[in-house]
């Protein structure tokens, strides 16, 4: 048996020609595959799989850890949603982030990883930054803001604000009362299982959409990543002061629990010989 990520069409061709089941992993890019499977992606593969005297492609059935309704607006027939585990190490949080009792509300900060080390968008991720601390600023919680590559060139006056470069997500989610995020679905679903609401600000690629989705399902905001820390400030304010978010988020958490986990033997009974 081959396991893929369902963007990886290089393995599952390795597979057909093989002659070994396949499994995809849905790593984010499942419903860009599933959108433009027939008109684009199928249609440029087919001289290779010819090559190869293969059959002509089909989309491979994928696993999605998470609902599948929650990402994808058309349900592929051969998605399986299954429960989504964590690497244990990430749901353990280090001593230094352990917080003294307050009374303040918790505000965890991360544009993504990427987004701080690729060149075309790190001016962009560092100025919505810049004009999110301010508007933290204004309101009474603390922050916890994980910049990666950004975080030395991002200082904070304000004591209640702590710029650090990684955090593990996971765990620190736990503690949160909001998330800010750029809407990453590997970041959303962290969001989820710890229970946190978001304020989501889309960076690329299919962020914005999953951030308006989420917003629309009652976990959050979602927001522009060009507005002004005069409406960052409201919507944190807002989400912050709604409690009907962290309940839609209890809720969604509960939904992601009950999943079923990823069974092997009863995906390989699923799988079509190829």
């Amino acid at each position: 048996m081959v396991i893929a990520e369902c963007s990886d069409l290089g393995a599952h061709l390795v597979a057909k020609v093989l002659g070994l089941p396949l499994l995809a992993a849905d790593n984010g890019l499942g419903p860009v595959l599933s959108d433009l499977w027939d008109t684009d992606i199928a249609p440029a593969l087919l001289p290779l799989y010819k090559q190869y005297k293969q059959d002509p492609p089909v989309l491979p059935p994928m696993v999605i850890p998470a609902p599948v309704a929650w990402f994808y607006p058309a349900l592929p027939p051969s998605a399986r949603a299954v429960r989504r585990a964590v690497a244990e190490f990430r749901t353990v949080l280090p001593t230094w982030l352990d917080r003294s009792p307050s009374s303040r509300p918790l505000v965890y900060v991360s544009l993504g990883t990427l987004t701080t080390t690729m060149t075309g968008l790190r001016a962009v991720v560092e100025s919505a930054y810049r004009e999110i601390m301010p508007a933290l600023s204004t309101i009474d919680c603390d922050a916890i803001v994980s910049a990666g590559h950004l975080a030395k060139h991002l200082r904070s006056a304000d004591p209640r604000i702590k710029v650090v470069e990684h955090v593990p997500q996971p765990a620190l989610l736990r503690h949160a009362d909001l998330f800010v995020t750029h809407g990453g679905r590997a970041s959303l679903l962290d969001a989820v299982q710890g229970a946190t609401p978001v304020l989501a600000m889309g960076v690329l690629a299919d962020q914005p959409d999953y951030a308006a989705a989420f917003a629309r399902r009652g976990l959050g905001r979602a927001l522009d990543l060009t507005v002004t820390r005069a409406e960052i400030a409201d919507a944190i304010a807002t989400v912050l002061g709604t409690p009907q978010y962290a309940a839609a988020m209890r809720t969604a958490a509960a939904e992601l629990s009950r999943l079923p986990p990823l069974d092997l033997m009863e995906q390989w009974e699923g799988v079509d010989l190829l």
